[in-house]
């Protein structure tokens, strides 16, 4: 099994112009030239001093090892995981991993944050926890990170969770880890999957289809592609919360000679969205009086999100030597997001809510990566052996967005159901008259960024027990933002070194049974520019992160029990927040963050499996510039302890059951702690049946205790706020192999 390395693609059309002069671009690269294939799970290598069975390129490193040999923390979630029957997303089978939190704003939505050991995806312009499809970083400067519901979920087959510090490995945003995801690539024998799901509750309709199959072309075998779309269309569980998308992704493995490979990504998607606004709680996490469970308190008609998503990739592998390849990265993303954003503007003291319209506008996103990466391999002596990885990126990013007029006047004579500006009683309903409330008028601004960075790694391996690793990254960046209407214009940059050193030791290595010590350190970074007044950047440093992971590793009783212990401590320099007082952002502090964190898989006997993953945290802001009255308090959102228990049981003659059981702590909602979400706890099951070698049909189940409750807080929204999680929901899927 072999899954890609990490890498960054550039703007194919700033070289050739299009999308599909894109697909045209050829270089060399480095990485093996065996093709990814959907992983068996968390796989060690053969027992005793064997080399392994197979060996898996993981995100913890950029030359190859398997996740038991990995000096940090890796966690490989399969297809089997991934195509469990009830899961919305790709992220949802994260949560099975120790520390991992999914916080949505709805089901099947576009929006989601990742939150990886209390810090999240897209809670700053620059994220927390780089996302990487197939090797290719995804950006966005307006929202932070990838919007979830763009990603395509039918097509991948394996996820991968590097926690820690990754900007050594992966440059930028990996201040918490690096998860890749990896599409299907095909297969020299035709395969064809076909999946239906319906759930009740929402009335939603999903269905998706991938074709596998070899492509006619290239050297010996020739090459092999895989090709998936899928479709969604949902009534939502609130009120106008309907969403609608579709996808199509392309992988193809085109083997050019016995040397050189060429792999091609490429995909389309487009989603419109009703959007649910947050729900105003009290100070104990309990909705205001009147607002009832399924109520959408945004804007009628104007809260709605529309996204158009293209994407484009090459990669070129050359195999010069045996111990020596090279391999060139080529990727073009473009995104249009249309949004009117209409929420509640405040908790109210007593007896209103006020609905206005706070964003209405147009976004050009433009995303061009290159980078070339050398690996190698060489060999001191019998036992001394080691290899390196040394390249180059280049990342350019342009942002056009375009605010349009707004008035209360015009949308009630327009639409004639706007509610912004008007106090809307809570429990009645009613309001005095609109207000002449006014958002902007139409303006335009522009802004680019590029970021340039250089990275070295080697690892060096001794006896085949102990294996030392480290590497260092070296990145500058600049954003420039002009306003057309005036041609004002102005620019910020800097720079970042992220070093990164780990350290693994097979303490035992026995027949049966191994166990692994690990530890390891990384810096990482994030730059958030934040701009103020069109044109003026906000004086800030980049936001930075130091992580400390110390480990225990263990593949006992022939694999049956595979455990995996680690305490960490990370610190957060450097938090952008916006100053209430001056209205500009600013460094505001620091956080600490240390916890334990278990996963532990049991093979209890053949199709009977069990696992958990727990994580304990204690999390303080060490530094509050602006309030330093909250310095020793929990930093927001961040639970005290997660804990997710499963079971799964395949017979052998058809018939599956699976189980999940998910806790949360109690969070605060705000720094201050004074406004607190309650702990929750959701169970999830489903049953399946494989009538024939090619047809499951599968029941399933979700928040069956109808747990009412709220994954994430709102700080868009002053006062106590936060977003729904979703209903008990039931569903039922069929699944077709050909």
């Amino acid at each position: 099994m072999s899954a890609w390395i990490a890498d960054g693609c550039v703007i194919a059309h700033r070289l050739v112009g299009s999308i599909g002069a894109a697909l045209l671009c050829i270089g060399w690269s480095g990485g093996a030239l065996s093709q990814p294939k959907p992983a068996e799970g968390d796989a060690a290598p053969a027992e005793g001093d064997a080399a392994p069975a197979e060996v898996i390129v993981i995100t913890g490193s950029r030359v190859e090892t398997t996740p038991l040999d990995a000096a940090s923390d890796v966690r490989v979630i399969d297809t089997e995981r991934l195509e469990r029957p009830g899961t919305q997303s790709i992220f949802d089978a994260a949560t099975d991993v120790s520390g991992i939190s999914l916080n949505v704003r709805q089901a099947g939505s576009g929006f989601g944050d990742v939150e990886v050991r209390g810090l999240s995806t897209n809670a700053t312009s620059g994220g927390h926890a780089l996302i990487l499809i197939d090797g290719i970083p995804q950006r966005r400067l307006s929202f932070g990170g990838p919007y979830i519901g763009g990603l395509p979920f039918d097509s991948i087959v394996r996820l991968e969770v590097a926690k820690g510090a990754a900007a050594a490995l992966y440059g930028r945003n990996a201040l918490t880890a690096a998860i890749q995801l990896f599409s299907d690539p095909g297969s020299h024998t035709s395969t064809s999957t076909f999946v239906t799901d319906y759930e009740l509750e929402t009335n939603t309709v999903h269905a998706s289809a991938r074709v596998g199959a070899p492509l006619g072309i290239g050297h010996g075998e020739g090459g092999t592609f895989s090709l998936t779309a899928s479709t969604v269309d949902s009534e939502g569980w609130r009120e106008g919360t309907e969403i609608t998308k579709g996808d199509v992704y392309l992988h193809a493995e085109i083997p050019l000679s016995g040397q050189d490979q060429l792999s091609v990504f490429g995909g389309w998607f487009r989603s419109r969205q009703s959007s649910a606004a947050p729900v105003l709680l009290d100070d104990d996490g309990e909705r205001l009086p009147g607002i009832e469970r399924d109520a959408n308190l945004s804007v009628p008609g104007l809260n709605e999100l529309n996204l158009t998503e293209q994407r484009a990739a090459v990669r070129y592998t050359r195999s010069w030597m045996p111990a020596l390849t090279s391999k060139l990265t080529l990727s073009h993303w473009a995104g249009i997001t249309d949004s009117q954003v209409g929420r509640p503007s405040d908790r109210p003291a007593e007896g209103t809510v006020t609905r206005r319209l706070s964003r209405d506008g147009l976004s050009d996103e433009f995303h061009d990566f290159v980078e070339l990466e050398v690996l190698g391999e060489y060999r001191i002596t019998e036992d001394i052996s080691g290899a390196y990885s040394a390249g180059a990126s280049g990342e350019w990013l342009e942002f056009i967005r375009t605010q349009r007029s707004v008035t209360t006047a015009e949308l009630l004579e327009s639409r004639g159901n706007y509610g912004g500006g008007i106090p809307v009683d809570y429990v009645t309903g009613e309001g005095p008259p609109a207000s002449e409330w006014r958002y902007s008028d139409e303006s335009r601004r522009d802004t680019t960024e590029s970021v340039y960075g250089a990275f070295v790694r080697k690892r060096f391996s001794l006896f085949d027990r102990v294996t030392v690793e480290g590497g260092v990254r070296f990145d500058t960046f600049e954003r420039t933002q002009v306003l057309p209407a005036t041609g004002e214009e102005a620019s910020t940059d800097g720079s970042a070194i992220s070093p990164s050193v780990g350290l693994n030791v097979a303490a035992w290595k026995g027949e049966r049974n191994r166990v692994h010590l690990f530890a390891n350190w990384g810096q990482a970074f994030s730059p958030i520019f934040r701009a103020i007044a069109n044109t003026d950047f906000a004086d800030v440093d980049p936001e930075r992160s130091t992580t400390l992971d110390i480990g225990l590793k263990t593949r006992l009783l022939d694999e049956m029990l595979d455990l995996t212990v680690t305490g960490y401590q990370l610190d957060r320099f450097d938090i952008v927040q916006f100053n209430a007082e001056t209205a500009v952002p600013e460094n505001a502090g620091d956080w600490r963050i240390r916890g334990l964190e278990f996963d532990l898989r049991v093979q209890v006997v053949d199709g009977l499996s069990v696992m958990g993953a727990v994580a304990l945290r204690d999390a303080e802001i060490t530094t509050d510039i602006a309030a330093p009255e909250t310095e020793g308090n929990r930093p927001l959102g961040v639970a005290e302890t997660t804990v997710t228990a499963g079971a799964d049981w395949a017979s052998s003659f058809g018939l599956g059951v699976g189980t999940r059981l998910r806790h949360v702590g109690e969070r605060f909602g705000n720094d201050t702690n004074t406004f607190v979400l309650p702990a929750y706890l959701l169970w999830d099951a489903h049953v399946s049946y494989a009538a024939t070698d090619w047809l499951t049909a599968s029941v399933f189940g979700r928040n069956l205790l109808d747990a009412d409750y709220f994954p994430a807080a709102f700080r868009g929204v002053s006062g106590g706020s936060g977003f729904a999680g979703d209903i008990r929901t039931f569903g039922a899927s069929l699944r077709a192999r050909f």
